[in-house]
This record gives structure tokens, C-alpha cells and sequence, in this order.
């Protein structure tokens, strides 16, 4: 899984909502205007104050080690797999792209 393909489920499910959240655009501007306002700050700073993670999950992906190859890191896989997704990004830096993955069932 990553942030691209979270697996058949996740992504069927998403599949259905995503027509209602479009219906509710009122709702997200809020949202997107406060993303819209931020410079270039910590990532998972950003994804703590938007509430999108939670400490605990940054506390997780601080431990997170980028393979030998330096391109990826493997996340554990658990109900909070899309937000450790999201800060295994975090692992990467200027110019050097880290893509996060996990194992489905892993």
C-alpha cells in the first residue's frame, strides 16, 4: 500500500464517498484555505495542527528507518496506516524523494 493505492477495500470505499465530498465543497473550503495560508513548515507539524495525525503517529514514524536504498520506507501496517503513510514522506529531504509503503496484512 501506499498513499497512490491503499488496497481494493480502502479504495472502494473511498470510491463511494468521494461523490458526497464533492456535493460539500462548502465544507472543505475552510479546510483548504488554512492549507493554502501555510509556508513551508515541518511536515508533520502541518499534518498535526490540520488533525490529520495524531503526536503519537509522529512519534511512530520518528523511529521509521529508510531502506538501504535510500528511495523507500516501510511503515507498520495498523488502523493508522494512511497517516504514517502520509509522514513517511517526512524521511525524505530536499531533492531526495522517500516513498513510504506498507504490506498489506503486515
Amino acid at each position: 500500500m501506499t498513499l497512490w493505492w491503499l488496497g481494493e477495500d480502502i479504495e472502494e470505499a473511498f470510491d463511494i464517498r468521494w461523490e458526497d465530498w464533492l456535493d460539500q465543497v462548502d465544507r472543505w473550503t475552510p479546510f483548504f484555505d488554512q492549507i493554502a495560508e501555510l509556508g513551508r513548515p515541518e511536515p508533520a507539524a502541518v499534518l498535526v495542527d490540520l488533525g490529520l495525525v495524531e503526536p503519537s503517529d509522529v512519534e511512530i514514524a520518528e523511529k521509521l528507518q529508510v531502506d538501504a536504498s535510500g528511495v523507500s520506507v516501510k511503515v507498520p501496517t495498523s488502523a493508522r496506516v494512511a497517516a504514517l503513510l502520509a509522514l513517511g514522506f517526512a524521511k525524505g529531504g530536499d531533492g531526495r524523494l522517500v516513498v513510504p509503503y506498507a504490506l498489506s496484512g503486515s
